[in-house]
C-alpha cells in the first residue's frame, strides 16, 4: 500500500480560513478502548476539502479528489488515501480501512459552499495503532 497521503500546505490553509464564515465539529475519537471528544470551532475547507483543526497538532483532513458539486455525496474510506488524523501527540494516521464520510454540499454561487458532513465509523491505522472517527463537520466560505 502507498505511504503518500493528502496534507493541505500552509498557503491553502491561510487562504481558505480568510473566506471561512464558519465552522465547527463534534468527532467521538475512539483509541485503546477510550473514547474522548474532539471538539472545534475551526473546521476550514474549499470545494475539494475539509480540514477539521484542532489544539495543535490535533487536525482531520480529508480531500475529495474533486471539486464536489452540489448536493448528497459519500466516500467510502477503505483504502481512501485522502483523509488522515493527527492525535494530540501528533501521530499520523493515514491507513484507512473502514468507514464513511457524507457529505451534503450547497454551492449557491461561485466558489461559495457549504459542507455538512457525517464521519461514519472512520477506521484509520499508524502502524500497529488503531484510531475510529464519528461525528458531524460543517464549514461555510463566502
Amino acid at each position: 500500500m502507498s505511504k503518500t497521503y493528502f496534507e493541505v500546505d500552509e498557503d491553502a490553509l491561510q487562504a481558505a480560513k480568510a473566506r471561512m464564515v464558519s465552522g465547527d465539529a463534534q468527532i467521538l475519537v475512539l483509541r485503546d478502548n477510550t473514547a474522548r471528544f474532539f471538539t472545534t470551532g475551526e473546521t476550514i475547507g474549499y470545494l475539494s476539502w475539509t480540514a477539521i483543526l484542532g489544539e495543535w497538532p490535533e487536525r482531520i483532513q480529508t480531500d475529495y479528489g474533486h471539486d464536489v458539486p452540489a448536493g448528497l455525496h459519500t466516500f467510502p474510506v477503505a483504502g481512501f488515501r485522502h483523509i488522515t488524523y493527527t492525535d494530540p501527540d501528533g501521530t499520523l494516521f493515514y491507513e484507512a480501512t473502514a468507514g464513511e464520510i457524507l457529505l451534503e454540499v450547497e454551492r449557491p454561487f461561485g466558489t461559495e459552499f457549504t459542507h455538512r458532513g457525517i464521519l461514519l465509523n472512520v477506521r484509520l491505522e499508524s502502524g500497529d495503532k488503531k484510531v475510529a472517527l464519528n461525528g458531524t463537520f460543517r464549514c461555510t466560505s463566502n
